[in-house]
């Protein structure tokens, strides 16, 4: 963001200590919230909530804690400060100063943050009718993240209902909560676990839950790449009843984000994992999910998703081996 010029009584603010200084020579008293995908939010008394890109900032300075990330991965704990060369900033904790370019660094976040700045939130709905197949769908979403300064706990529910008319009703919903910690390196571990039903597949509820463990291969302002492996034990019903059935089963799975903050905001998102079970023999499912967020104006947005699921041995009353969709629908974050 350019053109952003602090008035000349800025420094008396009160509460507005923080320093921005931009490679056009313009500066802004503020408070800085967090840095995240290449945008830096910060509040002003003047303007309220303001974004400025990071790439726009050649000195930056305050007296508040934060947890720095690097792009490989390290983190840093301190205040901000300037120092002698432009495009740097210095990290002071109780050791000393460390001096870094603002180029490693891809996310800031407050050590002293409020609930509603740790909390990402965002809620999806659409429909659709076509009278020619009578056929109706309503889909639903809502995600939510609780970040804090090492780990976050994430919670997702979706569920598509599709009316065929004299064909009935059929259902593909998915419930799933996870804990994941960071570490230096990009590591990370993870805990999930979540419920799942889809009539299409045969499956009128499958619980799950298991650790895995990951790594960011590359995290930048516009692009992330995750990998990840781990195990979950799983119990499964099918809609034609019978017995539950046990079992373990691998995971391996890839997450790839792509985000363009010029506004409107845009992010797309791949997401593939593949599920091989360790007790069934040559059972093997899979997943893909793919989803293109368009901003509409602020905080409102437009989300296509492609979904694919697959199931080499699905329950005997599934109609086929895999399932999948596009969907539309109109939503709000914050």
């Amino acid at each position: 963001m350019t053109g952003v010029r602090a008035d000349p009584v800025a420094p008396r603010l009160q509460g507005k200590t923080d320093v921005l200084l931009l490679f056009n020579g313009d500066r802004l008293t503020c408070e800085i919230k967090e840095l995240e995908h290449g945008l830096l939010r910060v509040k002003t008394d003047s303007m309220s909530t303001i974004e400025v890109e990071w790439k726009d900032i050649r000195r930056i300075r305050s007296r508040v804690p934060y947890r720095v990330e690097l792009g490989d991965g390290s983190i840093l704990y301190g205040s901000l400060d300037f120092v002698g060369e432009e495009g740097k900033v210095g990290v002071r904790d109780a050791v000393g100063l460390t001096e870094v370019p603002l180029g490693r660094i891809v996310a800031l976040t407050r050590a002293e943050e409020t609930i509603k700045s740790k909390l990402d939130f965002s809620v999806q709905l659409g429909f659709s009718f076509t009278k020619s197949s009578d056929v109706a769908q309503l889909n639903f979403g809502l995600d939510s993240t609780w970040r804090d300064l090492d780990w976050d706990i994430r919670f997702k529910l979706s569920s598509i209902t599709t009316s065929k008319g004299n064909d009935g009703t059929s259902k593909k919903e998915d419930v799933s909560l996870g804990y994941r910690r960071f570490y230096e390196g990009g590591l990370f571990l993870d805990v999930s676990g979540g419920f799942q039903a889809n009539d299409e597949l045969g499956l009128k509820l499958r619980s799950y839950v298991g650790p895995g463990v990951g790594l960011a291969l590359l995290r930048d302002s516009t692009h992330a790449l995750l990998v990840g492996v781990g195990v979950h034990a799983s119990r499964e019903q099918a809609t034609a009843g019978g017995e539950d059935v046990d079992q373990v089963e691998a995971v391996a799975g890839a997450s790839y984000s792509i985000f363009d903050f010029e506004s409107p905001k845009t992010d797309l998102t791949l997401q593939v994992a593949a599920f091989p079970s360790l007790t069934e023999a040559e059972r093997i499912r899979g997943e893909v999910d793919a989803r293109l967020r368009k901003e509409i104006v602020t905080d409102f947005f437009w989300d296509l998703t492609f979904y694919w699921l697959y199931d080499s041995s699905p329950p005997s009353s599934a109609s086929g081996k895999d399932d999948y969709g596009i969907v539309s629908s109109l939503g709000w974050s914050f």
